[in-house]
């Protein structure tokens, strides 16, 4: 997906129609309610520049090549937190930049150097996981404990009167 498809894209859900039904509409509104907000950096996530480094490399390698924006999507992040991992990894001869400039970092394609690949078998050894970014522990509990208040209070205001059980 490029760039200017994800803006038109936001664009169009946030001109998206309210659910049709009350009860869906505050089914939604639970599920908005304490969403996270996204790490401005990487000590905010929890994360180090190392272990964002590994989870790039190994998602290079599973992929080949992507764009800046593709890899922030893939890693559930802010493109700032996942370029300083990329610019690390430049630094360290790990990956390198095919193509893509024209917006800067977050439209380059990466990609991982011999070396890099090498990095990316000794990552995977230690461990599997590709995907998005773990998050500390304390901040997924808490984020279930609203998620759980919020859906509850949405429980109680459709069914006061009802007895729980």
């Amino acid at each position: 997906m490029q760039p200017a498809s994800m803006a038109t894209d936001a664009a169009q859900w946030a001109a998206s129609p309210p659910p049709a039904s009350p009860e869906r509409a505050s089914g939604l509104e639970a599920a908005r309610v304490g969403a996270p907000t996204a790490p401005r950096s990487l000590r905010e996530a929890g994360l180090g520049v190392g272990q964002l480094s590994d989870l790039t490399l190994k998602l290079l390698y599973l992929h080949g090549a992507l764009a800046g924006y593709e890899i922030a999507q893939e890693l559930r992040l802010p493109f700032p937190l996942v370029e300083e991992a990329l610019r690390f990894m430049k630094e360290q001869r790990c990956a390198e930049v095919t193509s893509g400039d024209s917006l800067g970092p977050v439209s380059q394609r990466f990609t991982l150097t011999e070396l890099g690949r090498i990095r990316a078998r000794d990552v995977f050894e230690q461990c599997r996981y590709v995907g998005p970014a773990p998050v500390p522990l304390a901040d997924y509990t808490a984020q279930c404990r609203a998620r759980r208040l919020a859906v509850e209070g949405v429980r109680r205001v459709r069914a006061p009167g009802r007895l729980a059980g």
